[in-house]
């Protein structure tokens, strides 16, 4: 039976609806129960804002599921952490896996059926708590359909309750365990990628997010995570519309997707160290091209007037 999808959405409507039409087209989404959660307005919200909510309501409930549909819309805000931990806790209170998707993801028409599969393959696997449907853009080359790799990604991903019940959100006790453990150059991706910088933001108040801490919570209990070599997902929101990646962040961080996977599991359940190594040199790229940044319209200006007056 295929995991019932938790969608998260709140005042996009124009990726809502993109997100929306990808995935009725997926192959199982006729055979999907559906849980929409959707965040309220915030403090003081706009008219603007309040009209991008109620759209994006209206576009749910116009979209036809042949499965059972649930609404879940929140009166006032409660933020994108506590919707989708929530919610996912909601939803696992009856079933025993979930899909997540949320609403700026642009998934390939294979992506249900890879991620049903793979729930059902590894469901008795303790091991095993996360199947990402998403890689960032490495070469794929003589790497397998599909491997293990340590982050938990969160642009479309499924889980099971067994797993679940690791999520800790207490950022500040994640840290200290993988300090503790001298795990901190493992969390970070080989040193590739500063994420326990994320970790103490959300300790500082800076952040509030929830998918840090579910990855900190899936290293701390050696769990593995599976991906696929090509990605099935597409992210279209971060293009200055999202609570959190900045636009210029998430450009080395798309690729192109692919509507199937061939559906290679495994043989041991061991991380691929040569995934691993792709990944975290991709990292290392993006952290110097985001280094180098470019001139702003003012300084060009100030050379220009330099380059005249010499």
């Amino acid at each position: 039976m295929p995991a019932p999808i938790a969608f998260f959405a709140y005042n996009r409507p124009f990726h809502t609806k993109q997100t929306l039409e990808a995935l009725a087209l997926c192959e199982g989404a006729q055979d999907s129960e559906v849980f929409f959660f959707c965040d309220g307005p915030r403090p003081n919200e706009t008219d603007e804002g309040i009209s991008a909510i109620e759209e994006v309501r209206a576009l749910i409930q116009a979209q036809t599921w042949p499965k059972a549909v649930h609404l879940h819309f929140q009166t006032k805000n409660i933020g994108l952490a506590a919707s989708i931990t929530g919610g996912l806790s909601h939803v696992l209170e009856a079933a025993d896996r979930v899909i997540v998707v949320e609403d700026d993801l642009v998934v390939g028409k294979g992506f249900l059926t890879y991620l049903n599969v793979a729930l059902e393959h590894y469901k008795n696997e303790e091991r095993v708590m996360h199947i990402a449907a998403y890689i960032p853009p490495i070469d794929p080359a003589e790497l397998p359909t599909l491997y293990f790799y340590g982050q938990a990604s969160c642009w479309g991903w499924a889980t099971w309750k067994r797993a679940w019940k690791a999520y800790n959100g207490d950022a500040r006790m994640l840290k200290a365990k993988i300090e503790e453990r001298g795990m901190v150059d493992a969390f970070n991706i080989d040193n590739s990628y500063n994420f326990m910088r994320h970790l103490e933001k959300n300790i500082d108040g800076k952040l509030n997010t929830w998918a840090i801490k579910w990855q900190a919570s899936v290293i701390l209990s050696g769990g593995l995570c599976l991906h696929p070599s090509r990605s099935l997902v597409r992210n279209i929101g971060a293009d200055g519309t999202g609570a959190h990646m900045k636009k210029e962040e998430a450009e080395g961080m798309r690729g192109n997707i692919t509507d199937q996977v061939e559906l290679n599991f495994p043989k041991t359940l061991t991380e691929n160290t040569t995934a691993r190594g792709r990944i975290a040199a991709h990292y290392r790229s993006e952290r110097k091209r985001l280094e180098v940044k470019p001139p702003t319209l003012a300084k060009r200006i100030q050379n220009r007037i330099k380059n005249l007056l010499s």
